[in-house]
C-alpha cells in the first residue's frame, strides 16, 4: 500500500488549480450541455521545460470540444507547470496537483477523475500531438463505433517510428510484451469499466504492460490506425524515464509475479504463458544484476530463466553475454594497464 494522507482518500491529496483567463467562443458541446466533448490528460513531473510545446499542440486542435487536465504530480518544479498551463490563456485548461509525487499511473487516474469529456486521450508532458489527432481519433471512434482508437507514431524530427503498431494477440499479451502505447482515445467509461491504471507500487514502472492486459482481455474493442497522430519524444539515456525503466528492471520477478496473481484466471490452463512471464522476471532483473557486476546473482537469476523458459532465452543467449562481458573487462584492463607500461618503457629508455 502506499502512503496515505491523514484522512486517508487519494482524492484529498489532489486539488485543483483554477486559470481561468478570457473567455473563448465556439466551445460549446454538440448536445447542448456545454461540457468538453473530450478531455486531454497530461501528467507532469520533472519535464516542464517540454510541456509548452505539448501544451501548444494540444491548443492547435482542429477539434475545439475538448478540455485539457494537467496534473503535476507532485514536482519540484510545480511553479513552471503552472506558468506553462496560465500561459496558454485559454480556459480549457485546467491544473490539479499532487501534494506528493505518485507516479504516471496515479496521475493519469486523477485526469480522469477530474475528467468532464466522454472520451479521454493520455499525452505525455514531453511529448505532442499532431493538429488533427482528436478529430481523426473521435471521428474514427464514432463512425465504427469502437471503445478505444490507437494512432501510430512519428518522432519529433519529423520521421516515423520504426515500430508500427498492431493489433497485439491477447494471449501474447500474457508473455511478452507487444503493448500499444499512450496517446490512445478511450471512453471514460470503458475506463471507468476497467479501474484505471493500476497504482501499487507493485507494478510501478510496468504500469502500462498490467493496463494492456486488462483492455485486450476486458471485451474492450479497439482498432489501431495507421495515421501517425501522436509524437514521441525519445528520452535521453540519463533521463527519469530512462532511470524509470532501469529501476523497474531490478525488480521484474515481483513485478511480473504480481501480474500473473493479478490475472491468475487468464493463465488457467496456460502454463506455458504463465512460465514464460516469469522467466522474463529473472531474466531482466538477473540481467540487471550482470549490468551492475552483480555477476555471480546476475548469473543465477539468467540461469534460472533458462530453467523456468528455455524458449524464452537459451544458454547461447547467456553465453554472449558472458563473452561480450569478459571481452569488455579485457579491453578496460588493457586500457588502463597500457599507460603503467607506456611509462615504465619510457623510464626505462631513459
Amino acid at each position: 500500500m502506499r502512503e496515505s494522507d491523514a484522512d486517508g482518500s487519494d482524492e484529498a491529496m489532489a486539488r485543483e488549480v483554477e486559470h481561468r483567463p478570457v473567455e473563448r467562443q465556439g466551445n460549446s458541446r454538440r448536445d447542448g450541455s456545454g461540457r468538453p466533448v473530450v478531455s486531454v490528460i497530461v501528467p507532469s513531473y520533472n519535464k516542464p521545460e517540454y510541456l509548452p510545446e505539448c501544451l501548444r499542440s494540444i491548443q492547435n486542435q482542429t477539434f475545439t470540444e475538448w478540455e485539457c487536465i494537467v496534473v503535476s504530480d507532485g514536482s519540484p518544479r510545480v511553479e513552471e507547470i503552472r506558468a506553462a498551463v496560465a500561459s496558454m490563456n485559454d480556459p480549457r485548461f485546467r491544473l490539479v496537483e499532487h501534494e506528493r509525487n505518485r507516479g504516471p499511473a496515479a496521475a493519469r487516474n486523477t485526469g480522469a477523475k477530474a475528467a468532464r469529456g466522454d472520451w479521454l486521450l493520455c499525452v505525455d508532458e514531453d511529448d505532442a500531438v499532431a493538429p488533427e489527432c482528436v478529430e481523426v481519433l473521435l471521428s474514427t471512434a464514432l463512425t465504427r463505433g469502437v471503445d478505444l482508437v490507437h494512432p501510430q507514431v512519428r518522432f519529433h524530427n519529423g520521421k516515423l517510428s520504426g515500430r508500427r503498431y498492431v493489433l497485439p494477440d491477447p494471449i501474447q499479451t500474457l508473455h511478452s510484451q507487444p503493448l500499444l502505447g499512450v496517446g490512445f482515445l478511450i471512453r471514460r467509461s470503458t475506463w471507468e469499466e476497467l479501474g484505471g491504471y493500476d497504482e501499487s507500487p507493485d507494478v510501478d514502472g510496468r504500469e502500462d504492460t498490467e493496463w494492456w492486459i486488462r483492455v485486450l482481455h476486458g471485451g474492450v474493442h479497439l482498432l489501431v490506425i495507421d495515421d501517425p497522430l501522436y509524437i514521441y519524444r525519445p528520452p535521453k539515456e540519463d533521463s527519469r524515464e530512462a532511470s524509470q525503466n532501469i529501476r523497474s528492471m531490478a525488480r521484474e520477478r515481483r513485478i511480473r509475479q504480481y501480474i500473473v496473481r493479478k490475472h491468475t484466471t487468464l493463465y488457467w490452463g496456460r502454463e506455458w504463458a504463465q512460465r514464460r512471464m516469469l522467466a522474463k522476471g529473472y531474466w531482466w532483473e538477473g540481467y540487471w544484476n550482470w549490468i551492475h557486476r552483480r555477476w555471480c546473482k546476475g548469473f543465477l537469476l539468467m540461469g534460472m530463466s533458462i530453467v523456468i523458459s528455455p524458449t524464452v532465452h537459451g544458454l547461447n543467449s547467456l553465453a554472449g553475454i558472458v563473452m561480450r562481458t569478459g571481452k569488455g573487462l579485457v579491453v578496460d584492463w588493457l586500457g588502463r594497464a597500457s599507460p603503467r607500461a607506456e611509462g615504465f618503457d619510457g623510464q626505462g629508455q631513459g
